[in-house]
Formats: structure tokens, C-alpha cells, sequence
């Protein structure tokens, strides 16, 4: 592409300036195909600016459904847990008033009590990790781009 634009800078300044001098006629040559250039940088970096919004667009958009699609995995089994947990104390409690054995309902209350503290647990601290992660990679992101 330079000796085009080589080319066709000298013709048009030869064309011109058909009865400049050969030093006048070099100076025009090269301030028009420095103006040529900064013009075609200039249009690139905006359109390699706009390719790489969208892609971030896109980017943070993948990311955000793979971040609902989790949510929503256990949010289900966080809602299933505490379902059954629910049932079982209402079985506890219709034991209890029509009988005097409710040890396994207790102890199964008990159970499904701790797994849904667990899974609690579980999802605020992934969650914290997430963050974690993401700060130390913004962090390193950070150090990187100003050695």
C-alpha cells in the first residue's frame, strides 16, 4: 500500500503544482500523505474502538446469563430444601398432636435444617469468592497495564 499511496500523492502534487520546485514538490508529497495517513489511523481506531465495545458487550451479556443460570440452580435446590423442611415440621407438629413419637421427625427437622444452612452458606460464600476473584484479576489487569 505505500508505493500506491506513494504513487498517487506524487501524481496528484505533480498535477497540482505542475511548475513547483523539486523541494517544494517533496514537502507537498509528504504532508498530504502524512495528513492521508493520520486521517486512516484516525478511522481505524474508531472502528476497532466500536469492534471492541460490542465484543465487550457481548462479553459482560454471556456472562451475565451464566450468572442467572446459577442463581437460579440454587436458588431451585435452596427452595427445594427449604420445601421439605417446611413439610417436615408440619409433619412434625401433626405427629405431635396426635402421637407421642416424633424423635425421627426432630431429628429429620434437624437434618434438613442443617443442609439448608449448608447450601446457604454455600452460595453467600461462592458468591464472595466470585468477588474475590474478580478483584485480584482487575487488580493484576491493573499492575500489568501500567508496568
Amino acid at each position: 500500500m505505500a508505493a500506491l499511496l506513494n504513487r498517487l500523492v506524487a501524481e496528484s502534487c505533480k498535477s497540482q503544482y505542475p511548475e513547483a520546485d523539486p523541494g517544494v514538490l517533496f514537502e507537498a508529497q509528504k504532508q498530504l500523505e502524512k495528513m492521508i495517513v493520520d486521517e486512516v489511523r484516525r478511522e481505524e481506531a474508531a472502528r476497532i474502538d466500536r469492534k471492541a465495545k460490542i465484543l465487550g458487550e457481548k462479553r459482560r451479556f454471556e456472562q451475565g446469563m451464566q450468572e442467572l443460570k446459577v442463581i437460579l440452580v440454587q436458588c431451585f435446590l435452596l427452595a427445594f430444601l427449604v420445601g421439605l423442611l417446611v413439610n417436615h415440621v408440619y409433619d412434625a407438629v401433626k405427629i405431635n398432636l396426635y402421637s407421642s413419637d416424633v424423635s425421627l421427625i426432630i431429628i429429620g427437622s434437624l437434618v434438613l435444617s442443617g443442609l439448608c444452612i449448608v447450601v446457604a452458606l454455600w452460595m453467600v460464600s461462592s458468591r464472595i469468592m466470585e468477588l474475590y476473584e474478580m478483584m485480584m484479576r482487575d487488580k493484576g489487569g491493573d499492575e500489568v497495564s501500567h508496568q
